[in-house]
């Protein structure tokens, strides 16, 4: 399987969608799974293109169990169908924000089967515990996680049950982010969002691939050197950015790398922050002091608090919205293909008043645009209660509901551009090029059995070269969507009369055998043979002359060789000056006089038998 790189599935979305506007896209939704026990989150494993997991925050097996379960899903379909329950926690916290909150598989998965849990331990009085799992056998089919091949790798006390946080995510720097609320209770009675060396109200940075504290066996992590109090001056090493009060769901963009933080309220103001992800190092989002954009008179906010995106009021209905919540549920961005014109739409809801709202945000300058209302699309039969969304490895996005523990897919509703399918097997192309089931070489977001054959750009020897080796090397540059060339060498244009031919060749070069004749003129032409056995039918020509030879003085009859024969006709030269007839100057061996005389005859005895070079 394939791991895209953030920039080859931008190049798929840039090539596949062209101008389209998010706002313009009719969506609607298809149920894929019901019945589960309060799901909070649906993720993928990196380079898992047939997979989902799913998070239940508990009530399964048991009041104090939760499962992490996992799906096949049918990529053309669309269906998820269940496989197994592929991890149980036992001894969860049952508090109404505690139990199995989230879960990241390691950028590496598919090698070292490494996932990591996020929950609220009921054997530690609710403190939030990282544990890291192994896949039992090979991860890309492995249907379990070992329950026994745990490690602890970081755990916090939790001083009340609720504003646990929950998100957790690795990063485009393969650090792997944690966001923790600020303790529960009201108005952080604690003031520990601000507190930089108190890590709730924080979100947290890891590196999990190493461990600075090998005496502690609860905290089994390596300090970024480029965290912000990485030195454990001015805060706690493992802070990367702090002020948050309790940021229930968060998203890092799988394309831009920026972060959107969908930081829930207290009792006036729900706030979509975002910012690049290298520029939310040390920032303040303002919690205590800030509540969205307004003051709390709780404390005074430094100068230099990033501000939020967008605020939406429990009472006071603003823009962009227009609407009123209580409780926001972070949504992600859209970065799948089969809905052209959504790619980078960002989507969030309310959990209390049920509606769903998207936008396109610029991180860099903290704006948006495209603004949509989506509540009559996607709040369809069943969507209630929405928990989160969740993303597969398409990049396609899912509604989460605690009611009816139903999950939604977003898919394109009635009107709406169809993505291209130019093989006809029912699934986008740019599905089939990311997960590497098909192949597009250009990189040109069409699948390269579906496209034209391509002739290949000749290089040298250039066109209507004279004096060219009788075994040239011929070259030419790559062609686009070619795995190998065909090259022909002929005598007439239309490449009939071949000469030397060779097919199959790797590489863009080639020393033409058998050698070709002096003296004489070829066409040459190379064919770029797509993945499909396609070949150009006309591929371009061009010419040169093979390399003349000097003459060879005494080979009269120019058949390379002085001999009796050559002599014969020496001899009827003999006393020939130019001009007269019969006379060749391939008889003047001596060339001080032009006239064939005794020094020649001389000269030609000398080389007689002698082939020439």
């Amino acid at each position: 399987m394939i791991n895209r790189t953030k920039a080859a599935l931008a190049a798929i979305l840039v090539s596949a969608f062209g101008a389209a506007t998010a706002s313009a896209q009719n969506l609607t939704t298809q149920q894929v799974i019901s019945g589960l026990s309060r799901p909070v989150f649906l993720t993928s494993a990196p380079g898992l293109f047939n997979r989902v997991f799913v998070v239940e925050q508990r009530g399964q097996p048991a009041a104090t169990s939760a499962r992490l379960r996992m799906y096949d899903l049918n990529p053309t379909t669309g269906a998820l169908t269940f496989v197994s329950d592929f991890l149980t926690i036992t001894n969860v916290s049952t508090g109404n924000e505690q139990g199995f909150l989230g879960v990241a598989f390691h950028p590496q998965y598919l090698t070292n089967g490494k996932l990591y849990v996020h929950f609220s331990n009921g054997l530690s009085a609710g403190a939030t515990t990282i544990r890291e799992y192994i896949a039992n056998g090979t991860p890309a089919t492995a249907t379990t996680a070992s329950p026994s091949a745990q490690d602890v790798i970081f755990s916090v006390a939790q001083p009340f049950t609720n504003h646990n946080g929950g998100w957790m995510s690795f990063g485009p720097d393969g650090l792997l982010y944690l966001a923790l609320g600020d303790g529960g209770s009201a108005n952080d009675p604690g003031n520990r969002a601000q507190n930089t060396s108190n890590l709730l109200g924080k979100i947290l940075r890891f590196d999990v691939n190493g461990d600075d504290f090998p005496a502690d066996p609860a905290k089994d992590y390596r300090i970024p050197p480029t965290n912000p109090f990485a030195s454990g001056v001015g805060g706690a090493p493992e802070v990367y950015l702090f002020g948050v009060r309790n940021p229930w769901r968060n998203d890092i963009d799988p394309v831009t790398g920026d972060l959107y933080i969908a930081d829930v309220g207290q009792d006036a103001w729900e706030e979509v922050n975002v910012i690049p992800l290298s520029a939310a190092n040390g920032r303040n989002f303002g919690w205590r002091c800030l509540e969205g954009f307004n003051a709390t008179g709780l404390c005074t906010a430094p100068a230099g608090t990033q501000p939020p995106l967008l605020v939406y009021g429990h009472v006071s209905a603003v823009a962009p919205t227009n609407l009123t919540g209580c409780s926001l549920s972070g949504g992600m961005v859209y970065r799948g293909c089969a809905i052209p014109g959504l790619e980078g739409t960002y989507f969030f809801m309310d959990y209390c008043n049920n509606w769903i709202w998207s936008v396109k945000a610029n991180a860099a300058t903290n704006t948006f645009t495209d603004s949509t209302n989506r509540t009559a699309q996607l709040v369809t039969a069943g969507v209630a209660n929405i928990t989160s969304f969740g993303r597969d490895a398409y990049g396609e996005l899912y509604i989460i509901s605690q009611t009816g523990g139903n999950i939604h897919k977003i898919v394109r509703g009635a009107g709406a551009p169809a993505p291209a399918n130019c093989d006809g097997d029912g699934r986008p192309d740019c599905q089939e090029i990311l997960d590497g089931s098909a192949q597009d070489l250009n990189s040109n977001a069409v699948i390269d059995t579906c496209e034209a054959p391509f002739v290949s750009n000749l290089s040298t020897p250039a066109n209507a070269a004279t004096g060219v080796a009788v075994n040239p090397t011929l070259t030419w540059t790559a062609s686009s969507n070619a795995l190998t060339y065909n090259v022909t060498v002929a005598t007439d244009a239309g490449l009939t009369n071949v000469v030397a031919s060779t097919t199959g060749l790797v590489g863009t070069s080639w020393s033409v055998s058998p050698n070709l004749s002096q003296s004489t003129t070829y066409f040459w032409g190379v064919q770029g043979v797509n993945p499909n056995g396609n070949t150009a039918s006309n591929p371009g020509t061009f010419s040169f002359t093979t390399i003349t030879p000097p003459p060879c003085l005494g080979d009269l009859n120019n058949d390379g060789q002085r001999n009796t024969s050559d002599l014969t006709n020496f001899l009827g030269a003999f006393g020939k000056c130019p001009g007269d007839s019969g006379y060749t100057a391939l008889a003047d061996l001596d060339t001080a006089n032009p006239c064939i005389n005794t020094a020649d005859l001389v000269a030609f005895l000398g080389v007689f038998g002698v082939p020439c070079p």
